[in-house]
């Protein structure tokens, strides 16, 4: 898009009024989903809102979200909002342009063919012991029993901690990064969430640090963990990433991954409770392979765990909200906008536009199948991780970890509701990683 010149006059659209320096922030965090349509049949899809403490503009079409998300001429940027959001807990999220494409091009052997079957391997060794004695539990939260699992790959899989001593303590540090994400107080106080993610990140950098030297001492050619293979990373150029940069990049695709599949899996059982039918089919389609565990081939073959996470994410994305700012003045739309332009826009509202998707509000995973593809109509209107330069690289390790976390519970459980426990209107935090607000307790009756 048109750059604006230097004696150009600069057009800013009014903002919705509301509350001074809150906005319509509680709106927006209380029911979003409503809030936006409120605004669209005022506003339209892309207007201004005074929403996370500063005037933003919300793009809520897809033409518009790929105009921001693709981002071809380095207008937006990642960097200036993430940095706040994340603080140490920093990445390839908040990184932009020419060094965010070096770096993913650096993480591309993390995320190849090869290493993922190696990390299908350990995932599933994993899971097949965690998975174990679910039952026992009366009425156990399911997104509680996922984090116990994601913890352990994140350990094993990703840092090549299973045997460690400290691997306890750091998963823990971990998670407070992680938790540090969605803190509302953005201040080092005694006990919040912010303090105990800055002492972390020192933590972490020490530990790590450590753990990279003994690696290299060592020699990690045979190790399958993430981050031995992110440390074997390099470019044909000479391009390699410094010990620094592998720390940065294992904390936040440790903590994001996390996050995300747990939040994921926990969408897509609460959806299988909700629809029981769709357990079974996921269950007799399971057993038709007849393997103990699924190897990466068999995992193509599991079409309708694939589409019942497609439409999960589609209804309740892991991601609540996506931010760029503007680094220089651009023209959308005949309209031009100054450079510190903020934009924002809302996965979820996109995932149920109705000229789209056929009855959107509907749990429908078939949509998805070939003969449909609802999605296929634009490339931004199912982007549950992001699209375009900052497409979640570990989209497939989520996908994989969904399907052989189901996997491994479908095979061995079936799960009810709790009796007198209300599903019809399950909520996610908006802010951070959609957790839910009520973790999902759940019945789990052995096969």
């Amino acid at each position: 898009m048109q750059v604006t010149e230097a004696n150009s006059e600069v057009y800013v659209p009014p903002v919705k009024k509301s509350l001074p320096v809150v906005g319509d922030s509680w709106a927006l965090f209380k029911h979003p989903h409503q809030y936006l349509l409120k605004q669209e049949k005022t506003y339209g899809r892309v207007f201004f809102s005074n929403v996370f403490f500063m005037n933003s503009l919300f793009m809520l079409e897809p033409d518009a979200v790929q105009f921001m998300l693709r981002n071809k001429d380095d207008i937006f940027a990642a960097a200036p909002v993430y940095n706040k959001l994340l603080g140490k807990l920093r990445s390839l999220t908040s990184m932009d342009f020419a060094p965010h494409r070096l770096h993913r091009r650096l993480l591309k052997p993390v995320f190849n063919r090869a290493a993922l079957i190696g990390y299908v391997d350990q995932m599933n060794a994993s899971m097949h012991v965690d998975a174990g004695g679910w039952e026992a539990e009366p009425n156990p939260s399911f997104y509680t029993l996922a984090e116990d699992v994601s913890r352990n790959i994140g350990a094993s899989v990703f840092m090549g901690l299973e045997d460690h001593p400290d691997k306890d303590k750091v998963t823990q540090a971990m998670m407070a990064l992680s938790d540090s994400a969605s803190s509302i107080i953005r201040y080092p106080l005694p006990g919040n969430r912010w303090n105990k993610a800055l002492k972390s990140h020192g933590y972490l950098q020490f530990f790590f640090q450590n753990l990279l030297n003994q690696y290299r001492h060592q020699g990690s050619q045979d190790r399958k963990d993430m981050l031995s293979v992110m440390l074997q990373s390099f470019e044909e150029s000479g391009e390699a990433f410094t010990d620094t940069e592998i720390i940065d990049h294992i904390k936040l695709i440790v903590g994001a991954a996390h996050d995300t599949s747990v939040s994921a899996t926990t969408t897509m059982m609460y959806f299988m409770i909700r629809y029981p039918e769709w357990q079974e089919r996921l269950r007799e389609q399971m057993l038709a392979l007849d393997q103990a565990s699924p190897d990466y081939a068999a995992l193509d073959k599991l079409d309708l765990t694939r589409y019942v996470f497609q439409e999960a994410l589609r209804i309740l994305p892991p991601i609540q909200s996506i931010h760029r700012t503007a680094v220089k003045s651009f023209k959308f739309r005949g309209q031009i906008y100054p450079e510190g332009t903020e934009l924002c826009t809302v996965p979820q509202f996109l995932h149920h536009l109705p000229e789209f998707w056929t009855e959107p509000y509907q749990f429908d995973p078939m949509r998805f199948a070939p003969g449909r593809e609802e999605h296929k109509q634009h490339s931004c209107l199912w982007f549950p991780f992001s699209a375009g330069a900052h497409t979640c690289i570990g989209l497939q390790i989520a996908e994989m970890f969904s399907k052989l976390l189901m996997f491994h519970l479908l095979t061995r459980y079936r799960f009810k509701a709790v009796p007198g426990h209300d599903l019809s209107g399950y909520k996610k935090e908006f802010y951070g990683f959609g957790r839910f607000k009520n973790r999902l307790p759940v019945v789990i009756e052995k096969l």
